[in-house]
Order: C-alpha cells, then sequence, then structure tokens
C-alpha cells in the first residue's frame, strides 16, 4: 500500500461484526489497502483508532489514534508502535514535534504543504495523489495518508448522519 504514489479511498461502510472500513485502491478498482476500526460507541470517552492494512495479507502497516482527551490531535504509529508522528489540527508534525506539513483548502482540494511552500500531496474528491518530488520513504508516505485520513469525518460523525449503516 506504502509503495503507491496515488491512492483513492473510498467512503466508510459496514464490514463483517462491530466494524467498519474504508478501502484504498489504485486508480482504477485494485485494492491495495484499507482502513478499520471498530465501529464507534458515541461516547465521548471512547478513543478512535483507525488501522492501516495491506489487501493482499491483512498485515498491519500502520494506526492513527485520537485520544478523548485531545480530540484534534491523531497519533501517527508505524506497525510496532512507534510514533511516526503528529497531527494537530491542520497541521502535521515529526516525531519531535517539528511542525513538517500543513493542509490547505486550495481551489477545490485540499493540499499538504510543508515550510519552504512545496506541495507534497493534494487530495481532491476521493482521490490522494503525491507530487512527483516526494521522496520515496514509506513513513512520509504513511504521515500523508494519514493526514488526509484523520482531517476528514470520522465513522461516528457519518454513523449519526446515517452514511454507514
Amino acid at each position: 500500500m506504502l509503495d503507491a504514489t496515488a491512492w483513492r479511498v473510498e467512503p466508510w461502510s459496514a464490514a463483517s461484526g462491530n466494524y467498519v472500513c474504508q478501502r484504498i485502491v489504485r486508480h482504477g478498482t485494485q485494492p491495495i489497502g484499507f482502513v478499520g476500526c471498530p465501529a464507534p460507541n458515541v461516547g465521548w470517552f471512547a478513543p478512535l483508532r483507525y488501522e492501516f492494512c495491506e489487501a493482499e495479507d491483512g498485515s498491519h502497516v500502520g494506526s492513527i489514534v485520537r485520544g478523548w482527551w485531545r480530540r484534534s490531535r491523531w497519533t501517527i504509529l508505524e506497525a510496532e508502535e512507534n510514533l511516526v508522528g503528529t497531527l494537530h489540527g491542520p497541521a502535521l508534525y515529526d516525531p519531535w514535534g517539528r511542525f513538517l506539513a500543513q493542509m490547505r483548502p486550495i481551489a477545490g482540494s485540499v493540499q499538504l504543504v510543508d515550510v519552504d511552500e512545496r506541495v507534497w500531496a493534494w487530495q481532491k474528491g476521493d482521490r490522494i495523489t503525491l507530487d512527483a518530488n516526494f521522496p520515496v520513504n514509506p513513513y512520509g508516505k504513511m504521515l500523508v495518508l494519514a493526514a488526509f485520513l484523520g482531517s476528514g469525518p470520522t465513522p461516528a460523525d457519518l454513523i449519526r448522519l446515517g452514511n454507514i449503516p
């Protein structure tokens, strides 16, 4: 999943048991991974955790976790639970708290722009695309994917609105 340079993220949908997921596909229909989480209860104490997994074998790639005490802060973890970075509101930080990039709405899309005003990636509709000059780094790609997923509506929001059965 992290070897791709562009993803299409499908809407949240109900999965088996008490679980919801989003499929991640390459441009087209080839599934390369998914993001899943337990269907949330609406209690405000419940932390929210998205698990990133490969489509082929279901292996765990990483997670983003939002705790109950800082609702706008997401912690981004790799598969062995080591910190990769954090997303706080529109800002993305490295594991040491240094600013990396910020989400900016621009002309019908959202761009992830770094401190030097270079565009890392952009999202238009359900497509996330990395800039051609973005370094080939799986942790960097995990940060980008987490930034876009963490900035969207949560499954709890969608369930309350009736958008997930």
